[in-house]
């Protein structure tokens, strides 16, 4: 088996085999952004577990945060609660009401599905990624089950926060956009050549 099917077959993913409590996530005063720098504590870093489990994408992308301008990053600080996760919590639940997108400061998360009954692991994300942005907008139910790969630390919007925070920087719409188009071909592959 190549290290590809290796990395991303759900029957070989080697998981956390515990989940913390959901009273187990932690507001946080502090951040570590890509481009940013911790206040006065020290955030810890990545741990060797999460790096072993998640593929390197072959094209590295600036991700949301790092699309944003220093105004746009400035305006999200001020709008999002700093939080973090511990390793093994599930940040939400397939199925689950959307209320809310959370910026990935530092750590990583897996986004699954379950299917006949198995978890299939979809994708991870890191520092600098947007997760649960499209459901919340709309309002919708998750499509995918997020876990903390190790102890995540994060900047939450809830929907009306994220909402009031487009309006007010309505470029980061297509900086959206390009991230949902950048998903749909991780998934499926680059579009055919012309």
């Amino acid at each position: 088996m190549d290290e590809y099917t290796r990395q991303h077959d759900p029957d070989h993913a080697v998981l956390p085999s515990w989940t913390a409590p959901s009273d187990g996530v932690q507001p946080l005063r502090k951040h570590n952004l890509p481009g940013t720098e911790c206040r006065d504590v020290e955030c810890p870093r990545q741990s060797a577990y999460a790096w072993t489990e998640r593929p390197t994408p072959p094209h590295p992308r600036p991700g949301f945060w790092g699309s944003l301008t220093e105004t746009e990053q400035a305006a999200l600080l001020a709008a999002a609660e700093e939080i973090v996760y511990p390793v093994g919590t599930v940040l939400w639940w397939e199925g689950q009401a959307a209320d809310q997108a959370v910026v990935i400061c530092s750590g990583s998360i897996r986004v699954s599905v379950e299917r006949g009954g198995h978890e299939q692991i979809i994708a991870f994300r890191g520092p600098g990624d947007i997760i649960g942005e499209r459901a919340a907008l709309l309002l919708r139910r998750r499509s995918a089950t997020i876990v903390a790969m190790d102890t995540v630390h994060g900047l939450r919007m809830t929907t009306q926060q994220f909402v009031t925070y487009l309006s007010e920087h309505p470029r980061v719409l297509a900086i959206m956009e390009r991230e949902v188009y950048d998903r749909l071909t991780e998934q499926t592959g680059p579009p055919p050549q012309m």
